[in-house]
């Protein structure tokens, strides 16, 4: 059992490549406002009023017992790179379910 003064941390890698896709992600995903710049390459968040950290190197830090969200994250950044992807290739991009989307060339 750690000291009851020692703060415990979960350390979960997203292997998310790309940071300009990531900023996007966070700011549509995370609560209004709580984005802010965290070192150099980081960034500080919140999500339902609890707050999160990526570091530089790309590891989503968390209390224990939070990790389940980086799935989430992960899933918005997968979306936020179709939807990326499908505007620069002139795609039509509609959700039919929040896990389920339809791409249809534009006419």
């Amino acid at each position: 059992m750690p000291p009851c003064d020692s703060i415990q941390l979960a350390k979960v890698d997203l292997n998310l490549a790309n940071k300009e896709i990531l900023l996007k992600t966070l700011e549509s995903f995370a609560d209004p406002g709580t984005v802010n710049r965290y070192g150099r390459k980081g960034w500080l968040f919140a999500k339902d009023g609890i707050g999160y950290r990526i570091d530089d190197d790309g590891r989503l830090v968390c209390a224990p017992g939070r990790e389940a969200m980086a799935d989430e994250l992960k899933r918005a950044y997968s979306k936020k790179v179709i939807e990326t992807g499908a505007k620069k290739f002139g795609w039509n991009m509609t959700a039919k379910t929040p896990q389920k989307l339809t791409l249809k060339r534009r006419s």
